[in-house]
């Protein structure tokens, strides 16, 4: 029970004072004007009672809730990060402006990357004049009529009707014939090869400088920017948030503990002091099915999940991004007789509040039917109208006489 103890009044016990014989008169009236001042101080201070806060005994509504901190979140919301490295030239769009889809949202100086695609286009024409296959077609003619000479001269040498050197020199002219031939084909795929990977790079920084342009991959809006113009940036760098407004939901992360009482359709009472939002009422939307680990500000590690809550008027009160307080209504009594939490305590296990009749105290044991965050439902024990003592003290006791009630 989330009740308070109460412990026992304090015991009051009073010590005799040896009294000693003064030998002058003077002295013994001094002495006794003293003790009568101190007397009729104390018998004054407690004619005033022990101050004490009240609040009246009433009907209403007593609420179970999970309460938590949660972010106005939407459904399409992202970053645009950056895919290249280059000055950020020109920004086209302003923060809470809405957007569509293949709008420019902002421009990357690229002069760099023209001229290495030029320089690299030059290359590969070199490299493609280099890889002609004319060339090597020929040598590989050249070849062939080496090989039939050779075959030739053989036939002449074994039947004697060519010389030795002759023989010789047919042999040498194919083999220069073959060795060309080679030279020109490896050449012929060396050149080939060169083309490729220029072409590759050429390939690359063309896909570049279509990232030069930053467009919007949907209707949207702009909600953040993370660059201004004239910064660089790199890869991974993050540009823009992009949200629709009117898609807010808001997201809390519930302690596992709490989730288990959190239902789908529960009503939210969702409020922020500081920009005028009080109690605007929601709903819960998803509880997602997996739980995470998420550091407490003490720096202890708690298992959370995510719980999604909507509200109709939401939008028109918060922005992408807002800290609220959410109350999530996990059970509710209304129009029953309730006292705040804080005027319960027990004594032997057994719940009693201290009311208030006239300037003195009554001790009276109460049946609580439901605890709930703020207030307690009681089914008997007090009736609507009585005073109750809020954080009733250990000085307080049966029959103490009280002062300076302070209604709640």
């Amino acid at each position: 029970m989330k009740i308070a103890k109460k412990f026992n009044g304090l015991l009051r016990n009073s010590n005799n004072q040896k009294k000693k014989k003064i030998k002058k008169w003077a002295t013994i009236s001094i002495a006794l004007a003293i003790v009568s001042a101190g007397v009729f101080y104390y018998i004054s201070s407690q004619d005033k009672g022990i101050p004490v806060e009240v609040s009246s005994v009433e009907k209403g509504q007593v609420l179970e809730y999970v309460e938590e901190t949660a972010y106005a979140k939407s459904d399409n919301e992202h970053v645009i990060y950056s895919d290249i490295s280059g000055v950020l030239k020109d920004i086209y769009v302003k923060e809470g402006e809405s957007i569509q889809k293949g709008d420019i949202l902002a421009t990357v100086e690229g002069d760099d990357i023209e001229l290495q695609i030029k320089s690299l286009t030059a290359q590969m024409s070199g490299a493609d004049a280099a890889a002609s296959y004319a060339y090597v077609e020929s040598a590989r003619l050249a070849r062939d009529e080496a090989f039939r000479t050779l075959g030739n001269m053989e036939k002449l040498f074994e039947e004697g009707a060519v010389s030795n050197d002759d023989y010789l020199k047919a042999k040498t002219a194919y083999e220069v014939a073959q060795q060309t031939y080679g030279q020109a084909l490896s050449q012929y795929n060396s050149a080939k090869a060169q083309s490729r990977t220029i072409g590759y790079e050429i390939d690359l920084l063309e896909n570049n400088r279509d990232k030069l342009t930053i467009t919007s991959t949907e209707d949207t809006q702009v909600t953040l920017f993370h660059v201004k113009e004239g910064e660089y940036i790199s890869p991974g760098m993050p540009l823009f948030e992009l949200g629709s407004l009117e898609e807010l939901f808001i997201e809390a992360d519930v302690l596992v503990s709490d989730v288990g009482d959190v239902e789908k359709g529960q009503t939210v009472i969702i409020e922020n002091e500081d920009i005028g939002l009080e109690e605007i009422e929601g709903m819960v939307e998803r509880i997602s099915p997996k739980a995470f680990s998420k550091i407490s500000e003490l720096g202890i590690e708690q298992k959370r999940v995510k719980v999604e809550m909507l509200s109709e008027t939401l939008s028109d009160k918060i922005r992408l991004g807002y800290e609220v307080e959410v109350r999530i209504i996990t059970r509710e009594m209304n129009d029953v007789l309730r006292v705040p939490d804080n005027a319960v305590f027990e004594i032997g296990e057994k719940p009693h509040v201290f009311v208030v009749d006239g300037e003195k105290t009554i001790l009276r044991p109460v049946s609580v039917i439901f605890e709930g965050n703020d207030y307690f439902a009681i089914e008997n024990g007090i009736s609507e109208g009585e005073l109750v003592v809020l954080s009733p003290g250990n000085e307080l006791e049966e029959g103490s006489k009280v002062l300076e009630l302070k209604k709640e």
